[in-house]
């Protein structure tokens, strides 16, 4: 089988891994954690980092730190992962989903101004599947909002020179195996503001006074990252250039036969550089998604669907909301298919992968 996606590790990750499980230090506090904050904080371009468990975490930390809760309502998009509007409810606040953009799959900026209420506080930009969004042009049109960048799919992605995670008042991170940076699990937040980054350590650590040990200020929680997810975070920093190179050739490689069939992919806006986290296209007109992807599975080749709309979500109300209608959100979700994407997939690997879809197509079209 050839998976979906792998993490990329090495014997430099492996030695790093071992180096700090014998140092003892394999909880929260340790040499390799605060050196991969700081490392990571550099290569985004921020002032602080702050680690935390993973990426869901993340958001409920930033999402906290931007003094949102109860009564409070978060402008998200309608189609991501459900992490986003998950943590908009563990902070007592509402989501409000507006649809994204049926070209750049990204959210619809020109919807956020219908969902504003006196109760919005919060805007959450996910920059979909490695594909940046013009979070500065956002920042200016809705000043009155906290921004915060969902990055978890987008690791080295930029928007006119800046790395996303830069640009916003918040910005959050995944290190899940199947991101392009691979902890396992772990997360963290960014940002430029002092005091935001204060906060969130005190959330992270259950609320404690860091000068009164056991006394704590806040309700907290224990959101911590390891200090050998560190270790691996730092070896995987190392080689985050060579991973993004890797990444854009075969989505290049996939891109110079898929598209001829009828793939259709995203648009991308100007002056931005996209990042090849899992590759996604939408399949061509007359094509069953659902079909192909039990074929490939069928010939051993792993794919996933596209996310899920938000508002097909039980627990997800959308009473209020002019925007109720999500019909690219539901056409890019019941088309989109994600093909193995990881470092380490060979040339060969994706002619097979390719072979297969071309077989498939030319199958239907015949019949």
């Amino acid at each position: 089988m050839i998976p979906v996606s792998q993490p990329c590790l090495d014997e430099n990750d492996l030695s790093a891994a071992i180096a700090a499980l014998r140092s003892g230090w394999i909880g929260s506090i340790g040499g390799e954690l605060r050196g991969f904050e700081s490392d990571f904080a550099s290569y985004i371009g921020v002032d602080f980092c702050i680690s935390c468990s993973n990426g869901t975490t993340a958001l409920q930390l930033a999402l906290s730190a931007g003094k949102i809760g109860y009564g409070n309502e978060v402008i998200i998009p309608n189609l991501t992962f459900a992490a986003v509007a998950n943590a908009v409810l563990a902070v007592g606040a509402t989501p409000i989903c507006i649809d994204v953009d049926s070209e750049t799959w990204n959210m619809d900026v020109e919807n956020i101004n219908r969902v504003i209420t006196e109760r919005t506080k919060a805007i959450i930009l996910v920059h979909s599947y490695g594909i940046p969004l013009d979070v500065i042009s956002i920042k200016r049109r809705f000043p009155e909002l906290v921004v915060i960048e969902d990055c978890a799919e987008a690791h080295g992605a930029e928007i006119n020179g800046s790395k996303v995670g830069s640009m916003g008042d918040l910005a959050t991170f995944s290190f899940y195996s199947n991101k392009i940076l691979a902890t396992g699990e772990g997360g963290c937040v960014t940002t430029n503001n002092p005091e935001m980054n204060q906060k969130i350590k005190l959330l992270r650590d259950h609320g404690m006074d860091k000068s009164n040990r056991f006394y704590h200020i806040v309700p907290g929680f224990n959101y911590r990252m390891t200090n050998i997810q560190g270790a691996l975070g730092r070896t995987q920093l190392h080689k985050i250039d060579q991973f993004i190179e890797e990444r854009k050739k075969q989505m290049e490689r996939y891109d110079c036969k898929l598209l001829e069939l009828g793939f259709k992919s995203p648009k991308i806006i100007n002056n931005s550089k996209i990042v090849n986290w899992l590759y996604t296209r939408l399949v061509p007109e007359g094509v069953d998604r659902d079909m192909l992807m039990l074929f490939l599975t069928k010939n051993n080749i792993e794919t996933r669907p596209i996310f899920k709309p938000i508002n097909t979500f039980p627990y997800i109300s959308h009473e209020g909301n002019p925007t109720k209608k999500f019909i690219n959100s539901n056409y890019i979700s019941a088309r989109g298919i994600s093909l193995p994407t990881f470092n380490g997939l060979t040339n060969k690997d994706q002619d097979t992968i390719i072979n297969h879809i071309e077989s498939f197509i030319v199958e239907k079209n015949n019949n």
